[in-house]
Protein backbone atom coordinates (compact mmCIF):
# COMPACT_ATOMS: atom_id res chain seq x y z
CA UNK A 1 0.00 0.00 0.00
CA UNK A 2 2.82 2.35 0.92
CA UNK A 3 4.56 1.64 -2.39
CA UNK A 4 1.37 2.47 -4.27
CA UNK A 5 1.08 5.81 -2.45
CA UNK A 6 4.71 6.67 -3.22
CA UNK A 7 4.21 5.70 -6.88
CA UNK A 8 1.07 7.84 -7.07
CA UNK A 9 2.89 10.81 -5.53
CA UNK A 10 5.74 10.50 -8.01
CA UNK A 11 3.29 10.23 -10.90
CA UNK A 12 1.53 13.39 -9.68
CA UNK A 13 4.80 15.28 -9.56
CA UNK A 14 5.71 14.17 -13.06
CA UNK A 15 2.29 15.13 -14.44
CA UNK A 16 2.21 18.54 -12.74
CA UNK A 17 3.43 21.43 -14.88
CA UNK A 18 6.86 22.84 -14.04
CA UNK A 19 6.91 26.54 -13.30
CA UNK A 20 10.19 28.42 -13.54
CA UNK A 21 10.88 31.58 -11.61
CA UNK A 22 10.99 34.71 -13.72
CA UNK A 23 14.36 36.32 -14.32
CA UNK A 24 14.36 40.08 -13.70
CA UNK A 25 17.19 42.30 -14.93
CA UNK A 26 17.97 45.88 -13.93
CA UNK A 27 19.81 47.75 -16.69
CA UNK A 28 20.58 51.30 -17.74
CA UNK A 29 22.74 53.93 -19.37
CA UNK A 30 24.29 57.23 -18.35
CA UNK A 31 25.20 59.37 -21.32
CA UNK A 32 26.67 62.89 -21.15
CA UNK A 33 28.81 65.08 -23.37
CA UNK A 34 30.16 68.58 -23.89
CA UNK A 35 28.97 70.29 -27.08
CA UNK A 36 30.38 73.42 -28.68
CA UNK A 37 28.13 74.90 -31.38
CA UNK A 38 27.53 78.07 -33.36
CA UNK A 39 24.78 79.16 -35.73
CA UNK A 40 21.92 77.91 -33.53
CA UNK A 41 20.75 80.54 -31.07
CA UNK A 42 19.48 78.01 -28.54
CA UNK A 43 22.80 76.23 -28.13
CA UNK A 44 25.47 78.74 -29.21
CA UNK A 45 28.59 78.35 -27.09
CA UNK A 46 29.59 75.38 -24.94
CA UNK A 47 27.11 73.31 -22.97
CA UNK A 48 26.46 69.99 -21.29
CA UNK A 49 24.19 67.59 -23.15
CA UNK A 50 23.27 63.97 -23.44
CA UNK A 51 23.98 62.25 -26.74
CA UNK A 52 21.08 63.68 -28.77
CA UNK A 53 18.36 61.06 -29.00
CA UNK A 54 20.06 58.68 -26.58
CA UNK A 55 18.57 59.72 -23.28
CA UNK A 56 20.11 58.31 -20.15
CA UNK A 57 17.87 55.58 -18.82
CA UNK A 58 17.26 52.78 -16.40
CA UNK A 59 14.84 49.92 -16.72
CA UNK A 60 13.50 46.57 -15.60
CA UNK A 61 12.95 43.57 -17.81
CA UNK A 62 11.92 40.05 -16.99
CA UNK A 63 10.95 36.75 -18.54
CA UNK A 64 9.33 33.58 -17.22
CA UNK A 65 9.50 30.21 -18.98
CA UNK A 66 5.96 28.83 -19.20
CA UNK A 67 6.99 25.57 -20.81
CA UNK A 68 6.24 24.07 -24.24
CA UNK A 69 8.14 26.88 -25.96
CA UNK A 70 6.06 29.66 -24.36
CA UNK A 71 7.27 32.50 -22.14
CA UNK A 72 5.85 35.61 -20.48
CA UNK A 73 7.84 38.85 -20.48
CA UNK A 74 7.71 42.52 -19.51
CA UNK A 75 9.85 45.63 -19.89
CA UNK A 76 9.71 49.07 -18.24
CA UNK A 77 12.17 51.84 -19.13
CA UNK A 78 12.54 55.32 -17.67
CA UNK A 79 14.36 58.16 -19.44
CA UNK A 80 16.11 60.88 -17.43
CA UNK A 81 18.62 63.70 -17.80
CA UNK A 82 21.58 63.29 -15.40
CA UNK A 83 22.51 66.97 -15.71
CA UNK A 84 19.40 67.96 -13.71
CA UNK A 85 17.90 64.70 -12.47
CA UNK A 86 14.65 65.36 -14.35
CA UNK A 87 12.83 62.45 -15.93
CA UNK A 88 11.76 62.36 -19.58
CA UNK A 89 14.84 63.65 -21.43
CA UNK A 90 16.05 67.12 -20.39
CA UNK A 91 12.59 68.43 -19.49
CA UNK A 92 10.46 68.06 -16.39
CA UNK A 93 8.01 65.71 -18.07
CA UNK A 94 5.92 63.32 -16.05
CA UNK A 95 6.06 60.10 -18.12
CA UNK A 96 7.71 57.64 -15.73
CA UNK A 97 8.16 54.88 -18.30
CA UNK A 98 8.62 57.09 -21.37
CA UNK A 99 10.37 54.69 -23.68
CA UNK A 100 9.17 51.19 -22.86
CA UNK A 101 6.13 49.98 -20.96
CA UNK A 102 4.73 46.62 -21.97
CA UNK A 103 4.06 43.00 -21.13
CA UNK A 104 3.46 40.07 -23.41
CA UNK A 105 3.62 36.42 -24.38
CA UNK A 106 6.11 34.79 -26.73
CA UNK A 107 6.26 31.46 -28.51
CA UNK A 108 9.17 30.05 -30.48
CA UNK A 109 6.64 28.68 -32.97
CA UNK A 110 4.02 31.45 -33.16
CA UNK A 111 5.93 34.68 -32.41
CA UNK A 112 5.19 37.27 -29.73
CA UNK A 113 2.55 39.81 -28.77
CA UNK A 114 3.02 42.94 -26.64
CA UNK A 115 0.39 45.06 -24.93
CA UNK A 116 0.92 48.46 -23.31
CA UNK A 117 3.10 51.10 -25.00
CA UNK A 118 4.93 49.08 -27.67
CA UNK A 119 7.49 50.37 -30.13
CA UNK A 120 6.07 50.78 -33.62
CA UNK A 121 7.07 48.75 -36.65
CA UNK A 122 8.51 51.95 -38.11
CA UNK A 123 10.77 52.42 -35.10
CA UNK A 124 12.09 48.89 -35.60
CA UNK A 125 12.91 49.46 -39.27
CA UNK A 126 14.18 53.05 -38.98
CA UNK A 127 15.28 53.33 -35.36
CA UNK A 128 18.51 52.24 -33.72
CA UNK A 129 21.28 50.87 -35.90
CA UNK A 130 19.15 49.33 -38.66
CA UNK A 131 19.37 52.39 -40.92
CA UNK A 132 21.40 55.00 -38.97
CA UNK A 133 25.14 54.62 -38.37
CA UNK A 134 25.00 56.50 -35.02
CA UNK A 135 22.03 54.43 -33.86
CA UNK A 136 20.03 57.65 -33.60
CA UNK A 137 22.50 58.98 -31.00
CA UNK A 138 24.83 62.02 -30.81
CA UNK A 139 24.70 65.17 -32.90
CA UNK A 140 25.86 63.00 -35.81
CA UNK A 141 22.50 61.21 -36.14
CA UNK A 142 20.45 62.03 -39.22
CA UNK A 143 17.52 64.26 -38.20
CA UNK A 144 13.93 63.07 -38.75
CA UNK A 145 15.09 59.78 -40.26
CA UNK A 146 11.58 58.36 -39.68
CA UNK A 147 9.99 61.47 -41.23
CA UNK A 148 6.69 61.98 -39.30
CA UNK A 149 6.17 58.38 -38.20
CA UNK A 150 5.42 57.76 -34.52
CA UNK A 151 7.92 55.66 -32.55
CA UNK A 152 5.53 54.37 -29.85
CA UNK A 153 1.81 53.62 -29.66
CA UNK A 154 0.16 54.41 -26.33
CA UNK A 155 -2.44 51.85 -25.30
CA UNK A 156 -1.27 49.67 -28.13
CA UNK A 157 -0.75 46.13 -29.33
CA UNK A 158 2.13 44.69 -31.32
CA UNK A 159 2.68 41.28 -32.93
CA UNK A 160 6.04 39.91 -34.18
CA UNK A 161 6.25 36.76 -36.28
CA UNK A 162 9.01 34.23 -35.66
CA UNK A 163 11.97 34.44 -38.00
CA UNK A 164 11.17 32.17 -40.95
CA UNK A 165 14.44 31.72 -42.80
CA UNK A 166 15.23 35.12 -44.30
CA UNK A 167 11.83 36.67 -43.41
CA UNK A 168 10.40 38.39 -40.34
CA UNK A 169 7.38 40.71 -40.03
CA UNK A 170 5.64 42.78 -37.36
CA UNK A 171 2.48 44.83 -36.95
CA UNK A 172 1.35 47.34 -34.31
CA UNK A 173 -1.77 49.37 -33.58
CA UNK A 174 -2.90 52.12 -31.24
CA UNK A 175 -6.41 51.47 -30.02
CA UNK A 176 -9.01 54.21 -30.44
CA UNK A 177 -10.56 55.60 -27.27
CA UNK A 178 -8.94 55.77 -23.86
CA UNK A 179 -7.66 58.85 -22.07
CA UNK A 180 -6.49 60.84 -25.10
CA UNK A 181 -2.79 60.18 -24.47
CA UNK A 182 -1.00 59.83 -27.80
CA UNK A 183 2.52 59.12 -28.97
CA UNK A 184 3.13 61.90 -31.45
CA UNK A 185 6.31 62.81 -33.27
CA UNK A 186 5.80 65.96 -35.31
CA UNK A 187 2.57 67.82 -35.93
CA UNK A 188 -0.19 67.82 -33.32
CA UNK A 189 -3.94 68.30 -33.33
CA UNK A 190 -5.36 71.81 -33.38
CA UNK A 191 -7.83 70.78 -30.68
CA UNK A 192 -7.21 68.59 -27.66
CA UNK A 193 -8.90 65.26 -28.37
CA UNK A 194 -11.23 63.77 -25.80
CA UNK A 195 -10.47 60.30 -27.12
CA UNK A 196 -7.30 58.77 -28.47
CA UNK A 197 -7.27 58.37 -32.25
CA UNK A 198 -6.30 55.05 -33.78
CA UNK A 199 -3.17 54.23 -35.75
CA UNK A 200 -1.51 51.18 -37.23
CA UNK A 201 1.66 50.14 -38.97
CA UNK A 202 3.33 47.07 -40.47
CA UNK A 203 6.95 46.28 -41.16
CA UNK A 204 9.24 43.55 -42.45
CA UNK A 205 12.87 42.42 -42.55
CA UNK A 206 14.44 40.40 -45.36
CA UNK A 207 17.96 39.09 -44.63
CA UNK A 208 20.19 37.60 -47.32
CA UNK A 209 23.69 36.95 -46.03
CA UNK A 210 25.51 40.27 -45.71
CA UNK A 211 22.47 42.34 -46.84
CA UNK A 212 19.32 43.13 -44.88
CA UNK A 213 16.33 45.02 -46.32
CA UNK A 214 13.69 46.65 -44.11
CA UNK A 215 10.41 48.37 -44.92
CA UNK A 216 7.41 49.78 -43.06
CA UNK A 217 4.13 51.60 -43.56
CA UNK A 218 2.23 53.62 -40.92
CA UNK A 219 -1.09 55.47 -40.90
CA UNK A 220 -1.76 57.66 -37.87
CA UNK A 221 -5.14 59.31 -37.41
CA UNK A 222 -3.73 61.19 -34.41
CA UNK A 223 -1.06 63.19 -36.27
CA UNK A 224 -2.77 63.13 -39.66
CA UNK A 225 0.18 61.51 -41.44
CA UNK A 226 0.76 58.32 -43.35
CA UNK A 227 4.38 57.28 -43.81
CA UNK A 228 6.29 54.64 -45.71
CA UNK A 229 9.98 53.89 -45.50
CA UNK A 230 12.69 51.52 -46.68
CA UNK A 231 16.18 50.76 -45.48
CA UNK A 232 19.20 48.64 -46.34
CA UNK A 233 22.05 47.38 -44.15
CA UNK A 234 25.12 46.03 -46.00
CA UNK A 235 28.15 44.40 -44.35
CA UNK A 236 30.30 43.34 -47.34
CA UNK A 237 33.35 42.68 -45.15
CA UNK A 238 33.56 42.35 -41.38
CA UNK A 239 34.93 45.83 -40.51
CA UNK A 240 32.68 47.76 -42.93
CA UNK A 241 28.99 48.65 -42.51
CA UNK A 242 26.91 50.66 -45.02
CA UNK A 243 23.41 51.90 -44.16
CA UNK A 244 20.81 53.47 -46.46
CA UNK A 245 17.37 54.82 -45.55
CA UNK A 246 14.40 56.70 -46.96
CA UNK A 247 11.15 57.79 -45.30
CA UNK A 248 8.24 59.67 -46.86
CA UNK A 249 5.33 61.18 -44.90
CA UNK A 250 2.21 62.76 -46.35
CA UNK A 251 -0.57 64.45 -44.42
CA UNK A 252 -4.17 63.43 -44.95
CA UNK A 253 -7.48 64.88 -43.84
CA UNK A 254 -7.90 62.94 -40.62
CA UNK A 255 -11.05 62.91 -38.55
CA UNK A 256 -11.36 65.60 -35.91
CA UNK A 257 -9.92 68.51 -37.89
CA UNK A 258 -6.29 67.47 -37.49
CA UNK A 259 -3.67 69.85 -38.81
CA UNK A 260 -1.75 69.40 -41.18
CA UNK A 261 -3.97 68.91 -44.22
CA UNK A 262 -3.70 66.45 -47.07
CA UNK A 263 -0.94 68.27 -48.94
CA UNK A 264 1.60 68.41 -46.09
CA UNK A 265 4.78 66.41 -46.66
CA UNK A 266 8.10 65.43 -45.12
CA UNK A 267 10.80 63.36 -46.78
CA UNK A 268 14.05 62.16 -45.23
CA UNK A 269 16.94 60.22 -46.75
CA UNK A 270 20.35 59.23 -45.49
CA UNK A 271 23.50 57.18 -45.98
CA UNK A 272 25.96 56.12 -43.29
CA UNK A 273 29.29 54.28 -43.24
CA UNK A 274 31.13 52.69 -40.34
CA UNK A 275 34.58 51.08 -40.32
CA UNK A 276 36.03 49.25 -37.29
CA UNK A 277 39.70 49.52 -36.40
CA UNK A 278 40.38 47.49 -33.28
CA UNK A 279 38.35 49.00 -30.42
CA UNK A 280 37.49 52.08 -32.47
CA UNK A 281 34.86 52.61 -35.15
CA UNK A 282 35.10 55.47 -37.62
CA UNK A 283 31.64 56.76 -38.60
CA UNK A 284 30.39 59.20 -41.24
CA UNK A 285 26.95 60.01 -42.61
CA UNK A 286 24.96 62.30 -44.85
CA UNK A 287 21.26 63.09 -44.61
CA UNK A 288 18.67 65.47 -46.01
CA UNK A 289 15.18 66.40 -44.80
CA UNK A 290 12.51 68.25 -46.80
CA UNK A 291 9.46 69.56 -44.91
CA UNK A 292 6.38 71.40 -46.13
CA UNK A 293 3.44 71.77 -43.72
CA UNK A 294 0.39 73.25 -45.45
CA UNK A 295 -1.54 75.50 -43.14
CA UNK A 296 1.30 75.56 -40.59
CA UNK A 297 3.75 78.29 -39.64
CA UNK A 298 6.95 79.11 -41.53
CA UNK A 299 8.90 77.48 -38.70
CA UNK A 300 7.46 74.11 -39.70
CA UNK A 301 8.94 74.22 -43.23
CA UNK A 302 12.53 73.68 -44.30
CA UNK A 303 15.15 71.96 -46.41
CA UNK A 304 18.12 70.82 -44.30
CA UNK A 305 21.30 69.00 -45.27
CA UNK A 306 23.20 67.17 -42.54
CA UNK A 307 26.76 65.82 -42.62
CA UNK A 308 28.75 64.33 -39.74
CA UNK A 309 31.81 62.29 -38.91
CA UNK A 310 33.61 61.01 -35.86
CA UNK A 311 34.88 58.10 -33.84
CA UNK A 312 33.29 55.75 -31.29
CA UNK A 313 35.77 53.97 -28.99
CA UNK A 314 35.15 51.00 -26.67
CA UNK A 315 37.21 51.23 -23.51
CA UNK A 316 35.28 48.17 -22.33
CA UNK A 317 32.01 46.39 -23.08
CA UNK A 318 30.19 49.01 -21.00
CA UNK A 319 32.10 52.29 -21.46
CA UNK A 320 32.48 54.16 -24.76
CA UNK A 321 33.85 57.68 -25.26
CA UNK A 322 33.03 59.39 -28.56
CA UNK A 323 33.92 62.43 -30.65
CA UNK A 324 31.56 63.83 -33.30
CA UNK A 325 31.75 66.79 -35.72
CA UNK A 326 28.50 67.80 -37.44
CA UNK A 327 27.27 70.46 -39.84
CA UNK A 328 23.67 71.32 -40.70
CA UNK A 329 22.91 73.70 -43.55
CA UNK A 330 19.59 74.81 -44.94
CA UNK A 331 16.42 76.73 -44.28
CA UNK A 332 15.10 76.91 -40.73
CA UNK A 333 11.86 78.83 -40.21
CA UNK A 334 12.27 80.41 -43.66
CA UNK A 335 15.82 81.57 -42.74
CA UNK A 336 18.99 80.21 -44.33
CA UNK A 337 21.71 79.37 -41.85
CA UNK A 338 24.52 76.96 -41.03
CA UNK A 339 25.08 75.16 -37.74
CA UNK A 340 28.51 73.73 -36.86
CA UNK A 341 29.00 71.62 -33.75
CA UNK A 342 31.57 69.44 -31.97
CA UNK A 343 30.62 66.89 -29.34
CA UNK A 344 32.89 65.04 -26.92
CA UNK A 345 31.21 62.62 -24.57
CA UNK A 346 31.12 59.27 -22.84
CA UNK A 347 28.48 56.57 -22.39
CA UNK A 348 28.38 53.98 -19.65
CA UNK A 349 25.98 51.04 -19.78
CA UNK A 350 25.10 49.00 -16.73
Amino acid sequence: MQKKLIAAAIAGLVAAPAFAQSNVTIYGRIDLSVVAANGESQVDGIGLRQAEGSSSRWGLMGEEDLGNGWSAFFQLENRFYPGTGNINSNSSGTAMWKDKSWMGLASKQFGSIKIGRPDTSFDTTHGGSNTEIWGGDTIGANPSRRARAATRFDQGLRYDTPTWGFFKAYAATRLEGGDGSTSVQGATSTTAPTEQRSAYDVGTELSFGFVKFTGAYQKDYGTGYETWGIGTRIVPIAPLTILLSWADSKGFDAEGGVNPTGDSKQKAGGIGVGYKLGNAELRANYGRVWTNVVGGTAAANGDVTHIAGGVWYSLSKRTQPFLVLARDKGSYAATERTINAVQLGVRHNF
